[in-house]
């Protein structure tokens, strides 16, 4: 029976635990060999470097395949080669590494490919079960495995799947018209160039655009300035609360935001509640909370925000029933903003399990008409900051610091 796509595909959608990633790129692959027995026959035959010679009629093909006790593959080939079963096991990997399982006795690490390699050893000999990995960029972690090198292929980049795959389309429509896989194939391609999977040639667009954004980030930088020189000391009802703040410019744990953060303890990693103010360059599904909080980023993807953003870490995982019973304080807060303000211009709260967030953000391009963008921006900091002032002042916001679900 034939795989279904959009049956594969509903099962990796996102939740709040986990970014389906790669099992969702791994459905798409699993799809398009399972549909074009031909195309997984010379993937087999490529990926072993011409060592597997299978039929293309007795190929079955499994995504998140079931090892027993030595875990769940990505994707695992079965063929039948001179009446002896062969198998092809091939890890996926996108912005994520090999996960560290613990040290073998003989103090090597142990990792999901060697678990891969353990579970190919017991099927049978090398030559009729091996192991591969794709990923972004290669790297020279295997090297210890010496022992077990005839299972395992090595590591494959993504462009080599990427041009094996439009070499088989460009080589295949010489000889016949096959729109079903060529469609399929470039959808993967446009996946694969949105997560920057493969490396594709510049444009002259792209480095025409390399001195403009040179202006942007000095304007950038020298706005964050001045908002750092503004808010460095924040209301004094907020300062008893969030006693301490951390300049940032871009490269924090926190994600890529630019101004400054009021946070409760010293060390602001150790933090359950702060706010920031100021603004985040990461856009679209590259912002940090994309994962947890989608709804944020719906309005203007690719478009930077001025934000003042209180973000609050439970113990206890318990956001999402925060998210509830916080319900009044969201109301507070903007019945706090003055009236007049423009559509939308609003306080949001998105919960999950593991976070709540309060934000009020506008989009840069918002500020494009204004005669003094850097007063308009301050200004709209200093509304949002005044309404999370006020939140302070009526008491709420010690009482959210100190309740049970987020104590410090």
């Amino acid at each position: 029976m034939k795989s279904n796509l959009f049956y594969s595909l509903f099962k990796y959608r996102s939740t709040t635990d986990r970014d389906p990633l790669e099992d969702y790129f791994t459905e798409l692959v699993g799809f398009l060999f399972n549909n074009d027995s031909e195309l997984a026959a010379k993937w087999i035959n490529h990926v072993t470097k011409g060592t597997a010679q299978p039929d293309s009629k007795g190929i079955r093909v499994f995504t998140q395949y079931s090892l027993g006790k030595y875990g769940r593959a990505d994707l695992v080939f079965h063929w039948v080669e001179n009446d002896i079963t062969n198998s092809l096991i091939i890890e996926h990997k996108i912005g994520s590494s090999v996960g560290e399982r613990g040290l073998e006795a003989s103090g090597e690490i142990k990792t999901q490919v060697t678990n891969y390699l353990y579970y190919q050893m017991e099927r049978g000999a090398a030559k009729d079960n091996r192991v591969a990995i794709f990923k972004a960029s290669p790297s020279t972690m295997f090297r210890h495995h010496y022992r077990l090198d005839p299972y395992f292929l090595g590591e494959f980049t993504w462009d080599n799947l990427y041009k094996f795959l439009r070499r088989f389309v460009k080589d295949r429509s010489k000889t016949k018209s096959d729109h079903v896989t060529k469609f399929i194939c470039e959808q993967i391609f446009g996946f694969m160039r949105r997560y920057n999977m493969i490396f594709e040639n510049f444009t002259v667009q792209e480095l025409a655009s390399l001195t403009p954004y040179k202006e942007f980030r000095e304007k950038r930088n020298k706005l964050a300035e001045r908002i750092i020189m503004t808010f460095k000391a924040p209301p004094e009802d907020i300062k008893k609360i969030l006693g301490f703040s951390s300049q940032v410019w871009g490269e924090d744990k926190v994600g890529k935001h630019y101004g400054l953060i009021l946070h409760s303890k010293k060390k602001r990693d150790e933090s359950h509640i702060w706010v920031h103010i100021g603004f985040s360059m990461l856009s679209g599904e590259g912002r940090w909370w994309t994962q947890y909080w989608p709804q944020i980023t719906l309005k203007d993807q690719g478009i930077p925000d001025i934000q003042v953003m209180l973000v609050l870490y439970p113990e206890d995982e318990n956001g999402e029933n925060a998210k509830h019973s916080y319900g009044n304080i969201l109301e507070k807060l903007n019945a706090h903003l003055p009236k007049g303000l423009g559509f939308g211009e609003r306080f949001e709260m998105i919960g999950t399990k593991k976070s709540l967030c309060l934000l009020f953000r506008k989009p840069l391009s918002d500020f494009l008409k204004c005669e003094d963008q850097e007063s308009e921006v301050i200004k709209f900091l200093e509304i949002g900051l005044n309404a999370m002032n006020r939140l302070a002042k009526d008491g709420l916001l010690l009482k959210i610091r100190d309740d049970n679900n987020f104590k410090e």
